[in-house]
């Protein structure tokens, strides 16, 4: 089940919500000096906003390092278990070419006895 957002489109109500967008800017833009009340409002929102954004981004490169952690002890646990299967492997084709030759000179010599 989806929420279509339905718009209301009032030619009247739009011009007076702007119109009232246009009196704060103007309002805005005739600020040529801060009281103090005003500075300590507008210094804490900012101090208050950074801290926040300043919290999310320690909380996502912890959690960042903590997948890397992960990742990395996931890759290194794998890459002995494959490092040490292939030792195994070659160890065993090893075994494996060394029997073959030894069967192989022996038949020679069998043959050779012949």
């Amino acid at each position: 089940m989806t929420n279509k957002v339905k718009f209301v489109e009032n030619a009247e109500m739009l011009s007076a919500y702007k119109n009232g967008f246009q009196q704060i800017g103007e309002m805005v833009n005739g600020i040529d000096r801060f009281t103090r009340h005003s500075t300590g409002i507008f210094i804490e929102t900012i101090i208050k906003a950074n801290e926040e954004q300043l919290g999310n981004i320690q909380q996502q490169r912890t959690q960042l390092e903590i997948d890397i952690k992960e990742f990395l002890a996931y890759a290194n646990s794998k890459m002995n278990y494959l490092n040490e299967v292939e030792a195994f492997l070659l160890e065993q084709k090893a075994k494996a070419e060394r029997m073959a030759e030894e069967a192989r000179k022996s038949l020679e010599e069998e043959q050779q006895e012949v």
